[in-house]
């Protein structure tokens, strides 16, 4: 009996001490912050074919002599493009709010300066808030900003498409730093391409 009530005590304290971390957890992410948003996005190409027709001229048997014919050969190139793109620079309001302080389940509200509204959930526990992954409609790069790191290619209009964002954050003293991950496709030029790494940092830090 002594035993049994000795483990009891121990898986209680382990419950407890998870509690009390989540709820620690929150309450060092809790308030009010001015953030801003910037970083680039790395996207492949759709696997794409063109077919470029050739015409040769060969030479075969023929019932009583060699004859010439023309042969068409279709060569097939595929391409694979790796582009970078650069998002829009957000910068705005930003809210962390409680949601379930057993779990340290938090709301985050983003309210970016002459945009939309964001908002996602979270999760605290000690200095890091794990991001629940949501999708977002957003722009890639506009008006006539290039395209990085690719020669002769530029966009002189919007890109944008829906997006997952999903990633982490670390509390240090008065700046809460998002580290976010982009996923998803979008369609540039009649082209579909796939987002395959993002380097996005979103700073926040806590209004006085």
């Amino acid at each position: 009996m002594r035993r049994i009530f000795i483990k009891t005590m121990t898986a209680a304290a382990v419950i407890s001490s998870l509690c009390a971390c989540s709820r620690e957890g929150f309450r060092l992410f809790r308030g009010d912050y001015s953030f801003k948003t910037s970083g680039t996005i790395s996207v492949v190409r759709d696997e794409a074919f063109q077919n470029d027709t050739s015409f040769v001229l060969v030479t075969v048997p023929g019932d009583d002599e060699l004859q010439t014919e023309i042969r068409t050969d279709t060569v097939i190139t595929v391409h694979d493009d790796t582009l970078t793109f650069a998002i829009n620079v957000e910068a705005g309001q930003m809210n962390i709010a409680e949601l379930d302080r057993e779990n340290g389940e938090v709301m985050v509200t983003m309210n970016v300066t002459g945009g939309g509204v964001a908002a996602f959930r979270a999760f605290a526990e000690g200095r890091i808030l794990t991001l629940t992954p949501y999708r977002r409609h957003m722009k890639l790069v506009s008006g006539t900003q290039s395209i990085i790191g690719h020669t002769g290619i530029s966009s002189s209009g919007n890109v944008s498409g829906d997006f997952e964002i999903s990633g982490s954050a670390e509390r240090y003293e008065d700046i809460v730093l998002f580290s976010l991950e982009y996923g998803g496709d979008f369609i540039l030029d009649d082209i579909l391409y796939h987002i395959v790494d993002s380097d996005i940092l979103c700073r926040a830090r806590k209004n006085e």
